[in-house]
């Protein structure tokens, strides 16, 4: 059973290291779909890789369920730090809170006035960025016009509306 965690680990920094070697290599129109199919192939690796250790390491006599159960473990492994990993990423990629912070640590003065905070973060700029990148990741739809939720968008809208009504967030969070 440590062999098939270890090489789930393996295969999710392989995933890791794959997705930043990506980012560094090429700009990515859209983050989402590369994420899902560097995670498809290394997940596909992984279950390749845990048959093959658990039919050498264990032999070929053991129940067909014995490497069933191995290749679970492995891949439920890999989903597990699948979960961890993506809103850790979003949370980098996206939060206007962190690249507030990076903005001002990166200034050469450290620090930034309100006025330039407010040209940088509430321009037009980071509104069409926003609802770009909202469009390209499935959630909405736009004519040139006008924007409307997708049905992948009104799941997630209904979901994290439930989320702030039981967290009692209230408009803006």
């Amino acid at each position: 059973m440590f062999n098939t965690l270890a090489m789930a680990v393996s295969w999710f920094a392989a995933f890791v290291i794959g997705h930043v070697l990506l980012s560094h290599a090429r700009a990515v129109d859209n983050r989402s779909r590369a994420v899902r199919n560097l995670f498809a192939f290394a997940l596909v690796g992984q279950l390749a890789s845990s048959w093959a250790l658990s039919r050498l390491a264990v032999g070929a006599c053991l129940p067909l369920s014995a490497h069933a159960v191995q290749m679970a473990i492995g891949c439920l492994t890999m989903l597990s730090l699948f979960v961890l990993y993506v809103p850790f990423y979003y949370t980098v990629a996206a939060s206007l809170s962190l690249q507030t912070l990076v903005a001002i640590q990166q200034s050469p003065l450290k620090e930034l006035r309100l006025a330039e905070l407010r040209d940088r973060y509430a321009s037009q700029k980071v509104l069409h960025h926003r609802l770009d990148s909202m469009v390209q990741s499935g959630m909405l739809e736009s004519d040139g016009d006008g924007f409307w939720l997708t049905v992948k968008g009104r799941l997630v809208a209904r979901l994290f509306a439930a989320v702030k009504a039981l967290w009692r967030l209230g408009p803006g969070g």
